[in-house]
């Protein structure tokens, strides 16, 4: 399983970013959005999930504070791999 972080800004903005934040997953610049385009992207961040086959599973908007929106690509992810979910704890209020 990969993780990829896909960015509309430009790179060399993105560079302190990425250093600043420790950012230890793939990333890329996509400052013409073509990626938002391909997958109808509305909100930031949204979250695709990708077989390895290349079918999109799930695309789901946004950053839920209650932890549904991770909850619910736990459990896409645990059917993919035939294994059980990962409990993803709610936040704190």
């Amino acid at each position: 399983m990969r993780t990829l972080a896909i960015f509309q800004e430009e790179p060399a903005s993105l560079e302190s970013y990425v250093a600043q934040k420790d950012i230890q997953f793939l990333w890329l610049a996509d400052p013409k959005g073509t990626t938002w385009k391909t997958f109808e992207a509305k909100t930031m961040p949204t979250n695709v999930l990708i077989d390895k086959g290349g079918k999109v599973i799930k695309v789901l908007a946004g950053c839920t504070k209650d932890g549904k929106n991770a909850q619910a690509l736990s459990s896409e992810i645990a059917k993919l791999l035939n294994t059980q979910e990962a409990q993803i704890a709610e936040a704190k209020k």
